[in-house]
């Protein structure tokens, strides 16, 4: 680390991975996040979450919020369900439009390619 440049503080390098986007079509304010034991467990319980029929691996895997259930169904096809399937630690939070998509893990170049994947299907 070194401690000033222009007056600021920085680092030399980055740990976690985000990217920002805005969407032009609607997207419900939505999450899509790791499914962790303590959501596993109340979930069992209170169901709080969206299911993707024939999809146990991103419902074990991932856990989604929406307000509008349906929408975000119709709006995640099939490739962004397979590129979620195939990373870890991955959230993406949908708000009036505007996307951030995070990777809980270090920064490394597959995640970031799949990143970017799931922005491209979610635009088109």
């Amino acid at each position: 680390m070194q401690p000033e440049l222009d007056g600021r503080v920085h680092t030399n390098d980055f740990k976690y991975l985000y990217c920002y986007y805005e969407f032009k079509k609607d997207f419900p304010d939505t999450v899509i996040r790791p499914n962790s034991l303590a959501d596993k467990l109340s979930n069992s319980f209170f169901h709080f979450s969206i299911k993707i029929k024939n999809r146990p691996k991103f419902n074990d895997k991932y856990i989604i919020e929406s307000r509008d259930k349906y929408s975000i169904l119709g709006l995640l096809n099939e490739n962004v369900i397979s590129l979620f399937e195939d990373s870890s630690e991955i959230i993406i939070e949908i708000r009036d439009k505007k996307c951030l998509i995070m990777s809980l893990r270090s920064i490394n170049y597959e995640d970031s390619n799949k990143m970017i994947k799931i922005v491209e299907e979610l635009m088109y």
